[in-house]
């Protein structure tokens, strides 16, 4: 069944592609993403406490977690406690953006690695092709084949392809979230949301296929 969906699809055949170490980089590249969506989701999580606590103080006192926070941290006042979760708000906002960087900068440094790799092969497959074979095809395919080929793969597909994924690491995340917490929530997004995600996949995928063919037949 998810063999259906173009997303399934699309990285069953990226992983059928990619051989030996590009594979295995290709899973530690997921793995740093699926850290980056929990760092990002923790730090989403954490705006809301702190914004609450700044208009209602009261369950600093009253809340379990918190209290036990206050007494270790020897606050003096609710004021110092708030200033100390805000700080640390900010420390995880820096600490999950620096990441963020690090991960773009691993995740593009791959992808360009992916390109330069199948671009030296397609070199070689056409340096060993016969003189008669090279004659009956249009220079522009070669220049194509070589040039243009492995460089969209990286750039719109590859790259499009593991934000997605982490996207929808981030969307599992939050949506766990809501069954545990607040199932409802999850519910009324579901009626809202979900029709008109479907109608826009409906709308726009026979529409990007024919744009995809139509792009290959120029090129």
């Amino acid at each position: 069944m998810l063999k259906n969906f173009l997303y399934f699809r699309t990285l069953s055949s990226v992983l059928k592609l990619l051989r030996g170490k590009h594979r295995r980089r290709a899973l530690v590249v997921l793995l740093l993403s699926f850290i980056s969506s929990l760092i990002e989701v923790i730090g989403l999580a954490f705006v809301i406490p702190v914004i609450y606590l700044i208009n209602d103080p009261s369950p600093i006192h009253n809340h379990s977690v918190l209290s036990r926070a206050y007494e270790l941290l020897n606050c003096q006042s609710d004021n110092q406690f708030i200033l100390f979760m805000m700080l640390l708000l900010l420390v995880i906002f820096v600490f999950k953006n620096l990441f963020a960087v690090v991960i773009q900068y691993t995740q593009d440094k791959y992808s360009y690695s992916i390109s330069y790799d199948l671009l030296a092969a397609q070199l070689e497959h056409f340096h060993n092709i016969s003189f008669e074979e090279y004659l009956s095809k249009n220079p522009s395919y070669f220049v194509r084949e070589i040039a243009v080929v492995p460089n969209d793969f990286s750039i719109n597909i590859f790259i499009p392809l593991i934000l997605i994924t982490n996207e929808l690491f981030v969307l599992t995340i939050i949506l766990v979230g809501l069954v545990i917490f607040k199932i409802e929530i999850l519910a009324l997004l579901a009626v809202t949301i979900l029709p008109v995600m479907l109608l826009t996949m409906g709308l726009t995928k026979r529409r990007a296929f024919r744009i995809g063919e139509e792009k290959n037949r120029v090129e």
